[in-house]
């Protein structure tokens, strides 16, 4: 079972980058740690982007899906499917 990250500590804006390792990473942006790191992808992310509110993340990847997670219990909300 993963851990779910701190939220409280993490400043607003956090950095997240593309990964070629099919996960994507959660970057603390005032002081340069890792927060968390988003697995499940099978190819590698492209994109990650924050709901307005912080809440959630959705990461797209070459695997063809996006997948929306909960950042406060890390649990997956959506895995969506291109077609």
């Amino acid at each position: 079972m993963r851990s779910c990250p701190d939220l409280s500590q993490v400043p607003q804006t956090v950095q997240k980058l593309k990964s070629e390792d099919h996960t994507a990473r959660v970057w603390n942006a005032a002081n340069g740690q890792l927060v968390t790191t988003l697995q499940g992808h099978t190819g590698s992310v492209q994109s990650a982007v924050f709901s307005p509110d912080g809440q959630r993340i959705v990461t797209a990847s070459q695997d063809d899906t996006a997948r929306v997670i909960r950042m406060v219990t890390l649990s997956e909300i959506a895995d969506l499917l291109a077609k």
